[in-house]
């Protein structure tokens, strides 16, 4: 069984695919289109997390400040 894919080749061949299956283990993938991405939560949201949790969790502290990212096409399975 092959061990390696080099999945850059797609776009060789125009727009990517909606839908792809890995030759490594048989597993079917989402084409997940790029764009803006919202990373992370806003102080309100952490509060209201802090509230229903009762506690401040430290968990929750590094996603803040929420921020917008570009992402490039990616699939997922």
């Amino acid at each position: 069984m092959e061990n390696h894919w080099d999945i850059s080749k797609l776009s060789d061949t125009g727009p990517l695919p909606v839908t792809i299956v890995s030759p490594i283990d048989g597993a079917e993938m989402v084409l997940v289109p790029e764009g803006d991405f919202t990373m992370g939560i806003s102080q309100e949201e952490f509060n209201q997390i802090s509230l229903l949790d009762q506690r401040e969790n430290p968990v929750y502290t590094s996603e803040i400040p929420a921020r917008v990212v570009q992402l490039k096409s990616y699939y997922y399975d």
